[in-house]
């Protein structure tokens, strides 16, 4: 494991390259696009188990902090969409410097960064990874807005609807939200942000993997939709549903091994 920063357009990046666990060189780099705000730090744990089991199997995986976030520069109040965008670019970058095959690899609202970085991304990037994506930008901020909702209601103060919270965000406002800032420029940007528009754009090969605690393995209709839709439209996609906990959202750090091990067998397989 190698901890270093890497050169981002706002100020340093803190980044970890796990290399694979033989010295050789990797069979491909992925690189972490993290979950947002407190969905990053529950899964931090299942992100450290997925690079180690990469490694074992001949991997590279490179993890980093995006501004704003972690030991990375900045405060998450002054993270914009295009300053997180542009930081998946310096990890491509770097990613693309040490290795000719790369996967980008995002969970919950880090897919949606995933997909839009993909867009411009070069040729060695071959494949996209996503855990539990999020399909909408919209989506991820009204579930972290409610969070604001809910904690009004519970101290009995003024009552606060999502609504009422985008709007003064798209007026200009920095709202705090369960302990984080989140400003305008990083709002607009997930308002924006529609994960289908961004793979078909892309082109590349897609893995789309969910946990579920239910007996039936299928993927919810919301993202069975958005999944027949890449397919429809000429993406290379395969799913999976595994069984697991939601372990960006448990209360107690959480684990799901079986999707480690799925994610494992998926990156063997050379995308189609």
């Amino acid at each position: 494991m190698r901890p270093f920063y890497l050169a981002g357009e706002f100020g340093p990046l803190f980044a970890v390259y796990v290399p694979p666990a033989t010295g050789a060189e990797p069979r491909a780099i992925v690189v972490h696009c993290p979950a947002f705000a407190e969905e990053m730090n529950k899964s931090r744990r299942m992100v450290a188990l997925q690079a180690r089991a990469l490694a074992r199997d001949g991997f590279g995986t490179l993890v980093f902090d995006l501004f704003g976030t972690g030991d990375s520069a900045g405060d998450f109040g002054d993270a914009t969409w295009d300053a997180w965008l542009t930081d998946v670019r310096v990890a491509l970058g770097w990613a693309e410097s040490h290795c000719d095959r790369v996967t980008l690899w995002g969970l919950r609202g880090g897919a949606l960064l995933a997909g839009a970085a993909a867009r411009e991304a070069g040729a060695v990037l071959e494949r996209l990874l996503l855990w539990q994506p999020v399909p909408k930008g919209e989506v991820w901020l009204t579930q972290f807005l409610r969070l604001r909702t809910a904690g009004a209601l519970f101290r009995g103060g003024e009552k606060e609807t999502v609504k009422d919270l985008q709007t003064r965000l798209l007026a200009g406002e920095i709202l705090e939200v369960a302990g984080y800032r989140i400003a305008p420029g990083l709002a607009r940007g997930l308002l924006g942000c529609l994960l289908a528009e961004d793979l078909l754009a892309a082109g590349r090969p897609v893995a789309w993997l969910e946990v579920s605690g239910a007996e039936v393995r299928e993927l919810p209709p919301g993202s069975a939709r958005v999944t027949t839709g890449l397919a429809e439209g000429g993406v290379p996609i395969s799913t999976s549903v595994v069984p697991g906990e939601p372990f960006w959202s448990t209360q107690e750090i959480a684990v799901a091994p079986e999707l480690v091990g799925a994610t494992v067998a998926l990156l063997r397989t050379p995308p189609r």
